[in-house]
């Protein structure tokens, strides 16, 4: 639809013709049923406009009542001599942010969530030191960090790396969305050099678990991961598991892990029923290359190595 506007402005007719009448008709209403539905749950409807598209060009197709939230005028406050080329990719067919594209864009997002939804109110400073510990963690030493005066060496790190890779890694896995909690007081369990946190569901209870291991070896991904859930109560367990009381749900890094920035991480949902412990490990063969065991009123490791 863009293309056919330009085209059309360009020619001196912009906005003719039925069928793109009919498109932003269209459009405009897909916004406003966006904005009501936001709007039936307590939030706010924000739309931002990509930064290569001026506010005022844009605004012509966008009903009033939308709130349209200028990238355009905060990429340019924040590059000199702002060219969208500067946060696009190399390649010319694909005009998707790069990764400075996407930096620039949340930085301006976060002012903008600063005043709708009273965040706290950072510096420039600090905001540009909170970037560098999401960098520093999610990047990884070899992976893009920014230049300054995006990024700043906080003198003292606030935040732990390993949580922050995690959260962002589980999300990449579709489960992240809500609060990550760390299974286990001294990090890595064990001494495997896995992290494990629980996605926590309703009523308290954890419905998945996201494994992370930093520095990931090829011998990590290659060994079988076991995992034995008990019930509360047995009748919720399939019927040939009741007698012993748990189920037995081991998998492979393959189908449930990804690598990134030579960082594994696994997401593994966990049965609906009432969870009375959870048992995990992995397999060296026949044996337990390391297990341990979390109750499920305490979240935190009982057992050591088996």
């Amino acid at each position: 639809m863009e293309r056919r506007i330009v085209r059309r402005r360009q020619g001196g007719n912009a906005f003719s013709g039925d069928a793109l009448d009919d498109d932003i008709a269209a459009f405009q209403a897909l916004l406003l049923r966006w904005k009501q539905e936001v709007e039936t749950r307590g939030g706010k409807f924000h739309m931002a406009v990509l930064p290569y598209m001026r506010k005022e060009w844009v605004r012509e197709l966008i009903p009033s009542a939308i709130d349209v939230v200028d990238l355009h005028g905060c990429f340019s406050r924040s590059i000199p001599n702002y060219s969208y080329d500067a946060v696009s990719f190399d390649d010319p067919r694909d005009g998707h942010w790069n990764e400075a594209g996407n930096m620039v864009a949340a930085n301006c997002l976060y002012r903008l969530l600063e005043e709708e939804t009273g965040l706290p109110t950072l510096s420039d400073d600090a905001l540009a030191e909170a970037r560098y510990e999401f960098y520093h963690a999610v990047a990884g030493s070899d992976g893009w960090m920014p230049s300054s005066p995006w990024a700043k060496r906080p003198a003292t790190m606030r935040h732990d790396s390993i949580a922050i890779s995690a959260k962002y890694l589980a999300l990449e896995r579709g489960r992240g969305e809500r609060p990550l909690r760390l299974a286990g007081k001294n990090g890595a369990l064990a001494n495997s050099g896995w992290h494990i946190y629980f996605v926590p569901g309703v009523a308290g209870r954890a419905d998945s678990l996201v494994y992370l291991k930093m520095l990931c070896q090829e011998e990590d991904r290659a060994r079988s991961f076991l995992l034995q859930v008990d019930a509360a109560n047995p009748a919720d367990l399939p019927p040939e598991r009741q007698a012993v009381g748990h189920e037995d749900l081991e998998f492979d890094f393959e189908g449930n892990g990804v690598v990134s920035n030579r960082r594994c991480v696994i997401t593994v949902d966990l049965p609906a029923y009432e969870i009375a412990a959870v048992r995990t490990g992995q397999y060296d063969g026949a044996r337990h290359a390391w297990m341990v065991e979390f109750a499920a009123d305490e979240m935190f490791p009982r057992n050591g190595e088996k």
